[in-house]
């Protein structure tokens, strides 16, 4: 596959402004790596379709001193730079949309800094970086395994929920789910692509990959690992 620059003039071929907007785009792969350009169709509320370019992939964020990665995918309009695009947060089957002001119930984020997008001082980069910054205060996903069975007392709610579903703890044997699959020591730390499977610890699975290069749960191949957001 050729380089970005070649990518994006072909997915750029039929936006108003194609230049203006590569440039926008590629001073964000110049910084966030993990990002990755694609091209197919978006469905509008409307029930309109149109063929978008869309940045996809993982944005980290620093969540009391971790850092994480957010999937996100952010769809340009062909009048980019000039009209705000659309931006979702993208959870693997392995993660659940917490609901925030700034996220609904399908992911989609909706915050001040699109509402009042006006080029050149409303960029993708700048875009970006608030988006790290909302979501440090409050995470857009939580890990689906880490819901608790029942728990009795009625001191503490149930997890997880609206308010507390960033928050967890491996001390007792009700929450051996969130450990490692493999050491049963550290807690989930890693999402294995592309089966999408958070199951093991970044050390682990450092080893898992060595040794046979498996998933320990589907057993499929470890193409990608990326550090994912498992609430503390």
């Amino acid at each position: 596959m050729g380089s970005n620059a070649q990518i994006l003039k072909l997915y750029l071929s039929k936006y108003k402004d194609a230049d203006l907007a590569k440039q926008d785009i590629l001073a964000v792969f110049s910084q966030y790596k993990d990002l990755r350009p694609s091209h197919g169709p978006f469905i509008f509320n409307d029930g309109s379709r149109k063929d978008l370019v869309n940045l996809d992939g993982t944005i980290p964020i620093n969540y009391r001193g971790n850092i994480f990665n957010i999937p996100i995918g952010i769809f340009l309009l062909d009048t980019h730079p000039y009209n705000s695009p659309i931006v979702y947060v993208k959870p693997t089957n392995t993660m659940v949309i917490k609901q925030g002001p700034n996220v609904d119930a399908d992911g989609k984020v909706d915050m001040p800094y699109l509402h009042d997008w006006k080029y050149p001082d409303s960029d993708l980069l700048g875009l970006i970086q608030l988006l790290s910054i909302v979501f440090e205060e409050e995470p857009p996903v939580f890990a689906r395994s880490a819901s608790r069975p029942q728990i009795e007392q009625v001191s503490k709610p149930q997890y997880p929920n609206q308010e507390d579903a960033g928050h967890r703890s491996c001390e007792s044997a009700t929450d051996r789910r969130l450990l490692c699959s493999e050491c049963s020591l550290n807690p989930l730390e890693v999402t294995i692509q592309p089966c999408g499977h958070l199951a093991t610890c970044e050390s682990c699975c450092r080893r898992l990959k060595k040794q046979h290069n498996q998933c320990p749960i589907c057993n499929g191949p470890i193409d990608n690992v990326v550090r994912s957001f498992v609430p503390e």
